[in-house]
């Protein structure tokens, strides 16, 4: 039974690494991953969202979450 819950981890863990390599909301790891490929609309976001941390001290990220905890507050 362990051997089943260790692979699910595993097979949870790739699959987070996946996801967040190749997101444009999730940060300046996906802007790496951008420039090593050569996707020019990865760059664009990508660096747009490093200009937004940078400017506000927020990610995109950070700030849709805000966004949506303000709105649930308010109903």
């Amino acid at each position: 039974m362990s051997n089943l819950i260790f692979w699910k981890y595993s097979v949870a863990i790739v699959l987070m690494l996946l996801i967040t390599g190749c997101n444009p909301l999730v940060g300046v790891g996906s802007l790496i991953h951008s420039l090593a490929t050569g996707n020019t609309v990865g760059i664009v976001t990508g660096g747009a969202g490093v200009a937004v941390e940078h400017t506000t001290g927020k990610s995109p990220t950070e700030h849709i979450l805000d966004k949506f905890n303000q709105h649930k507050k308010e109903e």
